[in-house]
This record gives structure tokens, C-alpha cells and sequence, in this order.
């Protein structure tokens, strides 16, 4: 499985370009509907079936902090379209709840004692639309303390933007 950075993308943020190694109902790489660059993944199955497409094994370390995310556009009014781990534990499922746009979806996961995980994407049983998925990606969280220098409360709203919580302020620069 090899990765490549996205153009204006964060240098330590690296997209999965893994083999296909599994795909259950019609998944298809697509290029009229891209997020970024040329091609992305379509699935168009509609009806009683889920449609999951699986990387190949991606590396990670144990016991460390990732981001996993990616772009998804949903045309459906029922069902769901996600990305997820592949039930490993504290695996998370990013659903997106948009319709007929681009929808970042992003979580947290901690790898604990795995060293590979396999991402998917997935429509649901039931979704009566087509949806695309894009730049999906897994990378270490970020480990540096309030990194966008705002202080927050326990809902991720900005309260404060004038002091830096948790950084010390220099004097002469």
C-alpha cells in the first residue's frame, strides 16, 4: 500500500492510495465527480445490499493517536454513505449527513495494539443514491497542545481568541 500527499494538503497528512483488495456491490472508480484530482470512487448500488470497498493492510504504529477522514457526496435521501476502520477495535464509522455537496468527515482513533488496519468505504443497505468518496486518509494526530492558539470549551467552541491556552508568550518578537 502506498500513500502520496494531496495537493495544499498538510505535509504529515498523507492520503491512502491502497489496492482494492475487497469490494461487495458496485464500487467503481470514477472520474466526472472528483474532489480533488481526476478520479474518485463511486457506488451506485441501490436497494437491500451494503457496498463496501476495503484497502489493502495500511501500517500504523501501536498505541498512537490518527485522524481518519475523507471527502464523501451523497445523493440519497435514505441509507447511508461512510467511512470506517473495518471493525477493528474503537473503530469509528464517519457518515456524512450532507446531501448533493462535498462533506468532510473526520474522527479520532487510537490504534492500541494493532499494526495494520484496513480503511473502507461503505454505502448501507437501503441508500437510495449514488455517492462518492474521495481523499480518504489516515494520519498521526497532531501532538502539539491548541496548535490553532484559541482557547475552547468542552464543545469545540472558540471562547477566547486573544490568549493562547496552554503556549507561553515570547517577549521581543
Amino acid at each position: 500500500a502506498g500513500s502520496t500527499r494531496e495537493k495544499g494538503e498538510h505535509p504529515d497528512r498523507m492520503v491512502v492510495q491502497s489496492i482494492i483488495v475487497e469490494t461487495a456491490g458496485r464500487l467503481e472508480k470514477n472520474k466526472p465527480r472528483a474532489y480533488g484530482g481526476a478520479w474518485s470512487l463511486k457506488s451506485s448500488i441501490l436497494g437491500t445490499a451494503n457496498a463496501i470497498t476495503r484497502s489493502g493492510p495500511v501500517a500504523v504504529t501501536s498505541n498512537t493517536d490518527y485522524k481518519f477522514g475523507g471527502w464523501i457526496y451523497s445523493t440519497g435521501t435514505a441509507g447511508y454513505a461512510y467511512v470506517d476502520l473495518g471493525d477493528v477495535a474503537g473503530d469509528i464509522n464517519l457518515v456524512a449527513t450532507l446531501k448533493n455537496q462535498w462533506q468532510y468527515v473526520e474522527g479520532s482513533w487510537n490504534s492500541g495494539n494493532n499494526t495494520s488496519v484496513a480503511l473502507r468505504c461503505i454505502t448501507s443497505a437501503g441508500i437510495n443514491g449514488a455517492a462518492w468518496f474521495d481523499n480518504v486518509a489516515l494520519y498521526a494526530a497532531n501532538l502539539i497542545p491548541n496548535a490553532s492558539f484559541e482557547v475552547v470549551d468542552t464543545l469545540g467552541v472558540v471562547v477566547e481568541e486573544a490568549n493562547a491556552a496552554n503556549w507561553t508568550e515570547g517577549v521581543n518578537h
